[in-house]
């Protein structure tokens, strides 16, 4: 069993910079996180525990630091641990990580009494926001992760009463709900811990012309049905105390996962590892994308023919959750920064391929082991199968060469024959 916790309250409200020790208090259980405390006008809620995270809720009066009071001690889901926890205004929410058990919910007074809010059984969602107040509830709940049709469900659930037997306003189903703009993508993860709740953030209105000023973004990562490109995005809602609508998608730059979305104003930034995009939502159906900008980008080789360059990332750089993803191949000026030159073509060639990059009798790009011209080894023999690879752009233009950017209609240079390629890393 392990031991109680116990807590300091500690005064630095001097303003210059000194701190006096207040009473030491012991807890009835141990605190395994520090979401499980919270101070709100002067009363301290703490939720412990001793198995697990749960067990007990308790509310202390340290408005005297030197002459802390305990209030009241309520005991629930003992054995319990928890998936979130949220204290807010008088309000305190702790869902279980065995999704079958029902959100448990308290309302604690100014005062530090608590009670325990009946009439949440129908609230099971993986992961809750308190909006208005704490008298509404957005619930998120995801589905078929990993798989090509994953789903989710957004819930707007009225808890102004302690006891509602309906709580539940609204619902939208993914899987339902055709009219969604995500119906574009194969869905393969939703990230219903990764979304961002923001009040008083826009002012839009639903198809009943109710004022939504509440904003929703929850990121996804898929596969694009139009492109047949893997992406990270988000969907976009606004709520309001009674309505809730799904909006347009803010489309992540490359692959890899936006694991942080933040905004300010009409602005989005979405961050992943690899990128930073930014988007504006004047139009909250139709957001736009602004700006990008590659964060510290990985290449493993780079390739010189005599105008040109070519830049090559690793398998996995944009797409890090897809399993083995294709090595990206960057055409850019030979006198640009090869850093931070933006390519003037982009090509993606199989992981698993023995690849050589081969300029022929003509300009374009050849076949890969081509017996003229100039030809450097790319990638790393994994099977003897992919030895043949045609390195190309996404279409092959008949009558004429291979164009490495068919809307600037420029091409690799022939190089004279005899010459010898050369290679630098960087």
């Amino acid at each position: 069993m392990l031991d109680r916790t116990r807590v300091r309250i500690i005064d630095t409200s001097a303003g210059d910079g000194s701190m006096v020790a207040g009473r030491e208090i012991e807890l009835r259980g141990h605190v395994f996180s520090p979401k499980n405390i919270n101070l709100h006008n002067g009363v301290l809620r703490v939720a412990s525990g001793y198995r697990y995270d749960a067990g007990y809720i308790e509310s202390f009066d340290v408005r005297g630091k030197a002459n802390i009071k305990a209030i009241n001690r309520v005991n629930f889901g003992y054995g319990e641990a928890f998936s979130f926890r949220l204290f807010q205004a008088n309000r305190a929410f702790f869902k279980s990580a065995d999704t079958t058990l029902p959100l448990f919910a308290f309302d604690i007074t100014d005062e530090g009494e608590i009670t325990e809010m009946t009439g949440t059984a129908a609230i099971g969602d993986d992961r809750v926001h308190s909006v208005f107040d704490a008298e509404r509830l957005i619930g998120l709940a995801a589905s078929g992760a990993f798989t090509p049709n994953a789903a989710l469900t957004v819930s707007l659930y009225d808890i102004s009463g302690l006891g509602s037997p309906e709580p539940l306003i609204v619902k939208l189903d993914s899987a339902r709900r055709p009219l969604w703009q995500v119906d574009q993508w194969h869905v393969s993860q939703w990230f219903e811990k990764d979304a961002v709740v923001l009040e008083a953030a826009v002012v839009a209105r639903d198809g009943f012309e109710v004022e939504e000023t509440g904003l929703l973004l929850v990121p996804f990562f898929g596969n694009n049905k139009v492109t047949g490109v893997e992406e990270s995005a988000a969907q976009i809602f606004t709520f309001s105390k009674d309505t809730l609508t799904a909006r347009g998608v803010i489309v992540h730059r490359t692959g890899g996962l936006s694991h942080r979305l933040l905004v300010a104003g009409d602005v989005a930034t979405s961050l992943s590892p690899t990128n930073l995009s930014i988007h504006t939502l004047a139009d909250l159906d139709a957001p736009r994308a602004e700006s990008s900008l590659e964060l510290v980008p990985i290449y493993t080789d780079l390739i010189n023919f005599g105008s040109h360059r070519v830049r090559v990332m690793p398998p996995n750089y944009r797409y890090p959750y897809s399993g083995l993803g294709p090595k990206i191949l960057e055409i850019i000026e030979a006198t640009d920064h090869p850093d931070h030159a933006p390519p003037v073509a982009t090509l993606e060639v199989d992981a698993l391929s023995n690849c050589t990059v081969g300029l022929g009798s003509r300009p374009g790009l050849r076949r890969a082991g081509a017996s003229r011209g100039l030809s450097r080894h790319v990638g790393d023999v994994h099977h003897e199968r992919c030895a043949e690879h045609w390195l190309r752009p996404r279409r092959r233009l008949r009558g004429r060469p291979l164009m490495l950017d068919d809307h600037r209609r420029s091409a690799l240079p022939t190089p004279r024959r005899g010459a010898r390629g050369m290679s630098r890393r960087h």
